[in-house]
């Protein structure tokens, strides 16, 4: 049996669109990979930070694509 692989959600919010968008991924570069996947283009990522430490989703065998739970993002 494989390893498990350890999931995470990274949240990303774009301030001047007003634009939050959660992705799944086991690292923080693959979730910057996950978010120019999601939007549609790599160069939509320009002005997307990402915010707040990853939430753990847990372990899933390798391959496996979790959803993102809901968050709620309370407003600045």
């Amino acid at each position: 049996m494989a390893a498990l692989v350890k999931y995470y959600s990274y949240t990303f919010t774009n301030p001047q669109k007003c634009q939050v968008v959660g992705v799944v991924a086991t690292d923080a570069s693959d979730a910057w990979l996950q978010l120019g996947v999601k939007l549609g283009s790599p160069m939509y990522k320009q002005g997307f930070a990402l915010s707040g430490a990853p939430l753990f989703l847990g372990e899933y065998p390798p391959g496996s694509i979790p959803t993102p739970r809901d968050q709620q993002i309370g407003q600045q």
